[in-house]
């Protein structure tokens, strides 16, 4: 006998089904939505994480460039310093031969033993004459003779300068073996000069003209004018002429200390 189906109560079962289905499914996705906030705050706080990790490599790596470039700058300095200390070392070098070449020639100039005789120092070299405190040569090689600032570049070529005489001992002192070749030769050039034509005179070394030996025969048109001393009365006197003169000349230079 044959089963009658009721389609009223078959509907009602599938709505009921599907019900469970939706609801079950719904269910399911409600817990994968919570899954899936759970997992969204994880990773936020994950992302705050490396964004804290980037900032602390953001700085130390400013300060690694900052350190690097002070570093740099620390060796720049310390190159400069070297290359000065190098400098410095060869201009010490350099000094230290001078230094060693000049006593050698002072040596050679004041202690030259003569033959078969021990070494002795002289307090002047062959040929100068030796004062108090200071040897002096005439210069008189020259027929022509020289100007005043001639007469000075030839005594620093001797390591020496134009006689200075601050008292009459030193003036007569002064060996005056004269043999004025010319008339154009006036007497011997001194350390003396008026550069200004004024009256105003100073000795090359910059002392006071404290001694003032002058004979009647002063150049008073010339200018600039300088000293020579002449062999007029004892002790010589001096006479102011133009610079441009040529004359014969006396070098001074201080004694060797021995």
């Amino acid at each position: 006998m044959l089963q009658r189906i009721d389609p009223k109560k078959e509907r009602k079962e599938e709505k009921e089904d599907r019900g469970q289905k939706v609801f079950k499914g719904n269910h399911e996705l409600v817990s994968q939505l919570q899954e899936l906030k759970e997992n969204q705050s994880t990773l936020l706080a994950y992302q705050d994480h490396l964004e804290a990790v980037v900032g602390n490599l953001t700085s130390s790596n400013e300060n690694l460039v900052r350190s690097h470039s002070n570093q740099s700058r620390s060796c720049d300095v310390l190159i400069n310093e070297n290359q000065d200390l190098k400098t410095e070392l060869t201009e010490l070098k350099e000094a230290n031969r001078l230094t060693y070449t000049c006593a050698q020639k002072t040596i050679d100039t004041y202690c030259r033993p003569k033959e078969g005789q021990s070494p002795m120092c002289r307090p002047c070299e062959t040929g100068w004459v030796n004062g108090n405190s200071s040897c002096s040569v005439i210069v008189e090689d020259v027929d022509e003779g020289k100007t005043w600032a001639e007469a000075r570049e030839d005594c620093r070529g001797r390591r020496a300068d134009l006689v200075v005489i601050d008292n009459e001992e030193e003036q007569n002192l002064v060996p005056y073996n004269s043999s004025l070749s010319t008339s154009d030769i006036k007497g011997y050039w001194l350390g003396l000069s008026d550069t200004a034509g004024n009256g105003t005179w100073s000795w090359v070394d910059g002392t006071n003209v404290t001694l003032k030996l002058w004979t009647s025969t002063n150049d008073t048109t010339s200018s600039p004018r300088c000293a020579v001393t002449r062999e007029t009365v004892t002790p010589f006197g001096w006479s102011g002429v133009n610079c441009t003169a040529k004359n014969h000349w006396i070098c001074e230079k201080k004694r060797l200390s021995v």
